[in-house]
């Protein structure tokens, strides 16, 4: 805990970031079960909390209001790949959409962190959703307006280099980009040590602003 509050807050974030995946995908492995220590884990970072709140706002909004699951009887592959994407919200389609076209299929490529359009992705789509959450006005919005305070820059000091040069300060210290394309774009990316990909066969790929204007259309 030490070692974590020492930490520059880009780290500290993308560290409970790794430590909430880890948790997820023990439970969806084991039934919803996962092992008694990571109890301790949870009473050392209380910051969790908040974070697993702000996911599963993320979640919600991937959702159709009102909308309840339904046994799928179908052995049709196809048919039930397009049941699948009906249950998302037209939120959720429009980026999984553009996510198809900004990624590489996954059995052709991957793509790097640092790929310029995947990052123009993931910004504009954590953009859209802060946006969301700092308008609402529901029993969540102030729970989920904390949540983001895990990822806004600190206030800088006169002692930085950066503030000295007159550079405009970022607003965020991290993005939890590997989040918000696994969770909305649930099914269709995929996330490997080489980077980040989405379901397909084809390398080709369209720059971010054509692909936002696709969408549109």
């Amino acid at each position: 805990r030490n070692a974590y509050d020492s930490a520059p807050k880009r780290y500290r974030a993308h560290f409970l970031c790794l430590l909430v995946r880890a948790a997820t995908t023990e439970g969806e492995r084991s039934e919803g079960c996962v092992r008694q220590t990571w109890g301790g884990v949870w009473k050392a970072f209380p910051e969790l909390q908040l974070w697993q709140e702000l996911r599963q706002l993320i979640q919600k909004k991937c959702q159709v209001h009102g909308r309840q699951a339904k046994r799928d009887r179908s052995r049709s592959p196809h048919r039930k790949a397009e049941k699948a994407e009906a249950e998302f919200s037209t939120w959720a389609k429009r980026w999984r959409k553009m996510m198809r076209a900004v990624l590489p299929g996954g059995e052709a490529a991957a793509v790097p962190w640092s790929d310029p359009e995947v990052r123009k992705l993931c910004a504009a789509l954590w953009r859209d959703f802060v946006d969301l959450v700092e308008k609402a006005q529901t029993a969540d919005s102030e729970g989920a307006r904390r949540a983001l305070g895990l990822f806004r820059s600190e206030k800088r000091g006169a002692a930085d280099v950066a503030a000295q040069s007159g550079a405009a300060p970022a607003e965020w210290a991290f993005v939890p980009s590997a989040d918000l394309l696994l969770l909305v774009g649930e099914g269709i990316v995929g996330v490997s040590v080489e980077g980040v990909f989405a379901d397909g066969f084809s390398s080709k790929r369209l720059p971010f602003a054509t692909a936002i204007f696709q969408t549109m259309m």
